[in-house]
């Protein structure tokens, strides 16, 4: 298979402008983990980080990409296959017959010609050199509610941009975006989850405007995922003996089977904790998976905590599941799979005692009796606005405080 490396080297350049990252030269492993999951999104086709890696230069590798490779890079950018996107980029060829040159007056013809085409050429580099101008490209959002679910009302204004693509990307999840029309001003859509989201405007593949959106939870509260609308429960109401739970009968009132079927659930705080920096606090919980049968035999709970600018995602299971769980922490990603997240497991039936520090930048995470996890953040998540703990099946919090210098908020501040 022949292929031009020209035409590479453009595929790659314009899924760089999809994402919207930092210069590619300054790609790490976690980027290249990213992007393959980026792309498994949207093709279901798995290209590892070592081929991503290989395709832009950071592992030498002198065979030429695979025919499944290209096609798959192709696809991400919409188009069928890789000869589809060889064929839509096949530079134009302009050939003039040998006798059109016989006469003075071709030849004042081929001059117009030539001088036509180096004007046209002339014009697409200056295209090149000043890029498009959205600076007058207008994008807001606005809530109708502060209670779940919440409509958001986005207004944009880009019908006086040469754009062909207009995208509202409603959150972190690429599936999440909707397709607008250009010479309208208003769209909107429902938020199901509480959480802190960034809405983006995407013209052309190329993310022009970015909108900042919370959407609390007003205090803890529980969420038993379903389609197409999950089931809400407050657990103000419910919070017995100073523990907060999801139990196995909310899931049975639910509608769920659960010899057949188990939910994932999460006990939600969605604030903004006074400016507490994702970069320098202190977080304990304690809390247990209450459904250890069926499909939910791996006793996965997970926290996550939701920061302006990132989030740490940690989940434990019992540690004959370990090798399952993945652990992301601001702008990089852990697998089990090819790192040793050992420390993540627990003993059967055992509560999840979990102690996160993270002085500045330094993490140094806790949990039960196992070793530390120490890491250094590569990034900064901003302020803390957000806490989950999930579950598969149903779960208990028992204590939850969260703690910087100055301010400290427990787990009561926020029940009646």
């Amino acid at each position: 298979m022949t292929h031009s490396n020209d035409l590479l080297r453009k595929c790659l350049n314009e899924i760089e402008r999809t994402l919207n990252w930092i210069d590619s030269k300054q790609w790490q492993q976690k980027h290249f983990e990213s992007l393959n999951e980026i792309i498994y999104e949207k093709t279901n086709v798995s290209l590892s980080p070592l081929t991503l890696k290989r395709l832009w230069g950071k592992v030498k590798y002198n065979s030429n990409p695979s025919k499944s490779t290209l096609d798959t890079l192709a696809q991400y950018l919409n188009y069928k296959n890789w000869i589809d996107y060889q064929s839509y980029n096949k530079p134009k060829k302009y050939k003039l017959q040998s006798s059109f040159f016989k006469s003075k007056k071709n030849i004042i013809a081929t001059s117009i010609i030539l001088g036509s085409l180096i004007l046209i050429i002339s014009a697409v580099k200056l295209i090149a050199i000043h890029p498009r101008d959205y600076s007058n490209v207008v994008f807001s959002a606005q809530k109708l509610s502060s209670s779940l679910p919440n409509t958001v009302y986005f207004k944009y204004k880009v019908k006086d941009t040469d754009a062909d693509s207009v995208i509202i990307q409603q959150s972190w999840d690429p599936k999440l975006h909707h397709t607008v029309d250009k010479n309208k001003t208003d769209f909107s859509c429902i938020y199901y989850y509480p959480g802190y989201y960034k809405a983006k405007l995407v013209l052309d593949n190329t993310v022009v405007s970015q909108q900042d959106l919370y959407v609390n939870s007003n205090g803890w509260l529980g969420v038993i995922e379903k389609a197409p609308v999950p089931i809400y429960l407050d657990l103000k109401d419910s919070a017995d003996n100073d523990t907060i739970s999801i139990k196995q009968s909310d899931l049975l009132d639910a509608g769920f089977d659960l010899n057949n079927k188990i939910p994932q659930t999460t006990i939600n705080l969605v604030e903004k904790f006074d400016n507490i920096q994702g970069n320098n606090f202190e977080l304990q919980a304690r809390f247990k998976q209450t459904l250890p049968k069926g499909e939910a035999i791996c006793q996965k709970s997970t926290l996550i905590i939701l920061c302006t600018d990132g989030f740490f995602y940690i989940p434990q299971s019992i540690k004959g599941c370990v090798n399952e769980l993945k652990m992301y922490i601001p702008n990089e990603s852990i697998n089990a799979k090819d790192s040793d997240l050992s420390n993540l497991g627990i003993e059967n039936t055992a509560v999840v005692n979990l102690k996160l520090k993270v002085t500045k930048g330094i993490l140094d995470l806790k949990i039960n009796n196992n070793k530390n996890i120490v890491d250094t953040l590569t990034s900064n998540p901003g302020n803390i606005v957000g806490i989950k703990i999930g579950f598969h099946g149903s779960g208990e919090l028992y204590s939850w405080s969260l703690k910087s210098k100055n301010k400290e908020y427990t787990m009561h501040d926020f029940l009646p």
